[in-house]
């Protein structure tokens, strides 16, 4: 360990370590007032603070991990796969108009938000509760996805498993978003924020250094290692060369097209993140969400960095790349209870603790030489070159001492920003829509607080414990956002655009949905995703629709109380022709400028991650031409949606009857 890391390192971690436990209890107090301060910040933090700290929530060290694994055998092209989430186009849809329907509300979290559509009554009561098991069992998912990829991060540099790796931090973070809340949550992020943007700036000068060096030998390097003839072009290939285990992702065009319905999709009910709902107006609910997008764009040229980084150095490592296969076939032979699940700690095991495999070590010598330990934590399961390994082998061989601390930080702080966004939001799900709504509804604060302390702990546990039952990272993003988001998304959207749809539609769509996701995982954990997602998106929209017209339309006031706070579009005539001239007048307006501007948001966030991986590797035509197009849509949304978004302040009103 001492070869990795000097004392500046040391120094730079331990202090970090104590800022973050120093702010949680310092922040215990503010965040204790009520449960808006302790979930929503009191919803008085400025818009530009909390657009940072989503930046950083969104930007996890293993999100990063499987995004560098795609753009390591694919090049620019790799963006478009991540369109199913790494790429975060739902934070076009949040910007547009999801995130201003959900601060309408004044709710606090989006189970609440719940009683505000469909009512009081038993149904309604139901869906709320509905909502919040399946956005634990949501989170759990993803916790266990960032504990996963902090593990294994983690395990390249320490003597320790991946397992041990990751419960050290997750047990940090656990602590300080106990006690601070929100407050904490965005504070925090804030710190992280600026110690990934350090991190990025040094990556991205280590690449481009290599390239003005070895420019004219990278392209050989490329191919060499990836066999794909198309890795530096920018355009979406019909059918791209995968490696194995990868096989699913080939269809590029089909994939991207997909991913990006779905997005527009998804956006919808994802506006009810935290720190949308704690906005003050419309406006800085929009701005946030802007500033968030913009800052969020520093991920691509940072992964297509250590994409650059992780060529040169896997040709530097491995003289002949076909023995890897030959290599695995060895460790499995040797350990016939290796699998996909455990394929990562096992080699870590051999690595670390190579007398207790003294047969396989020799062999292992014979074939790859002294630095044997290092190239099996780069071998996968299949036999290639494990692509998610890529960030912590550059950072462990390439990186020197010195700096090393401060990027490993900043990594690790992608993480625990993630961590900590999704532990404190779904924490809200359980004291507010949970225990203060079912169990203690006239309990005091302190006790309300006192629970999400206990809640957090389960939840944090459970998420640990799944994390080390997947194959690898990619595995668990895909079910997270294919399966189990599909179960959770076509019930959560119908609500905003179908006025007729009611909370026994809810109800059925959402817990079918949840149950076909574990259901699928369970039993059938190889299912192509797409095949899992059409299967699951359509039975969840059967059951919605069909158990809506089955039963009653929620209560007309209610609807009214809906339709006049959120102005959504949508299929709602029966209140649209009710309006007075001015409302429709002015909801009419809006909604044309929100759908106008939806196609060139996303154009113009795409071309924006883009064109900054296009400068990394040189790519001046292809710069040229996509970020011509970016200023193209972003003086298009300016004049048709940003100038005009004071005018969202206004009040609708029906027509006297």
């Amino acid at each position: 360990m001492s070869a990795f890391f000097n004392l500046f390192d040391y120094t730079v971690f331990v202090i970090y370590l104590v800022i973050l436990m120093g702010m949680g209890f310092y922040l215990k107090k503010k965040a204790s007032g009520s449960l808006e301060d302790y979930f929503l910040g009191g919803r008085n933090m400025p818009w530009w603070v909390m657009g940072f700290s989503g930046m950083a929530s969104y930007l996890s060290l293993a999100g990063s991990m499987v995004i560098v694994s795609f753009l390591y055998y694919m090049g620019p092209q790799g963006l478009y796969i991540a369109f199913r989430g790494g790429a975060c186009l739902v934070l076009v849809v949040m910007m547009v108009w999801s995130g201003k329907w959900h601060r309408r509300s004044g709710c606090i979290t989006g189970a609440e938000f719940l009683k505000f559509r469909f009512g009081s009554d038993g149904a309604s009561q139901l869906s709320r509760v509905s909502a919040a098991v399946v956005g634990f069992i949501s989170t759990i998912g993803l916790l266990s996805l960032i504990a996963k990829g902090l593990g294994v991060f983690l395990s390249m540099f320490l003597p320790y498993s991946p397992i041990t790796c990751s419960l050290f931090f997750v047990t940090i973070v656990t602590i300080y978003t106990i006690f601070s809340g929100f407050y904490g949550v965005v504070v925090t992020d804030v710190i992280q924020m600026i110690l990934i943007i350090i991190g990025v700036i040094f990556i991205c000068i280590m690449a481009v250094n290599k390239l003005t060096l070895f420019g004219g030998e990278f392209e050989t390097i490329v191919y060499k290692i990836t066999n794909n003839p198309e890795w530096f072009s920018s355009l979406p290939s019909l059918k791209a060369s995968m490696p194995s285990g990868y096989e699913t992702y080939q269809y590029v065009v089909l994939l991207a097209a997909f991913a990006l319905l779905n997005n527009v999709i998804f956006g919808t009910p994802a506006g009810a993140d935290p720190k949308q709902l704690a906005c003050r107006t419309d406006k800085d609910c929009s701005k946030m969400t802007i500033m968030w997008a913009i800052t969020l764009v520093v991920r691509w040229p940072l992964m297509i960095a250590f994409v650059v980084l992780g060529m040169f150095l896997v040709n530097n490592m491995f003289a002949n790349l076909d023995q890897f296969s030959q290599i695995a076939v060895l460790i499995k032979t040797h350990l016939p209870e290796v699998n996909n699940v455990n394929w990562t700690d096992a080699v870590s095991g051999i690595s670390l603790h190579p007398e207790n495999y003294a047969e396989l070590v020799s062999l292992l010598q014979s074939l790859l030489g002294d630095n044997w330990q290092e190239c099996i934590i780069m071998l996968d399961y299949y036999g290639n070159i494990n692509s998610e390994a890529i960030i912590p082998a550059v950072m462990k061989y390439m990186i020197p001492p010195g700096m090393r601390g401060i990027i490993m930080i900043a990594l690790i702080a992608a993480s625990m920003s993630s961590f900590d966004s999704a532990v404190n939001a779904t924490a809200g799900l359980f004291t507010r829509d949970i225990y203060q709504n079912l169990i203690r509804p006239k309990a005091e604060i302190k006790e309300l607080i006192l629970s999400s302390y206990v809640f957090i702990v389960v939840l944090v546990t459970l998420g640990f414990l799944m994390a080390f039952t997947v194959r690898n990272i990619n595995d668990i993003w895909g079910w997270i956002v294919m399966s189990l988001g599909t179960g959770m998304v076509v019930p959560s959207t119908l609500r905003y655009f179908w006025w007729r749809f009611n909370a026994w539609g809810f109800n059925a769509g959402l817990l079918f949905g949840a149950f076909a996701a574990v259901f699928q995982r369970a039993l059938y954990p190889e299912m192509d995703v797409k095949i899992a997602y059409i299967i699951i998106f359509v039975a969840t929209l059967f059951f919605s629709v069909v158990t809506t017209l089955m039963t009653k339309p929620t209560a007309s006031d209610v609807l009214e109380n809906y339709y006049l706070k959120v102005r959504p579009f949508g299929l709602w005539r029966p209140f649209k022709n009710r309006l007075t001239e001015s409302s429709l007048r002015c909801s009419g307006s809006e909604h044309k400028r929100d759908l106008w501007a939806l196609p060139f948001s996303l154009i113009a966030h795409v071309t924006l991650m883009l064109s900054s991986m296009q400068i990394i590797l040189r790519l001046w035509y292809s710069f040229a031409v996509t970020f011509g197009i970016f200023v193209l849509c972003v003086i298009i949304l300016y004049f048709v949606w940003y100038r005009h978004l004071d005018k969202m302040d206004y009040a609708m009103d029906f027509q006297e009857s």
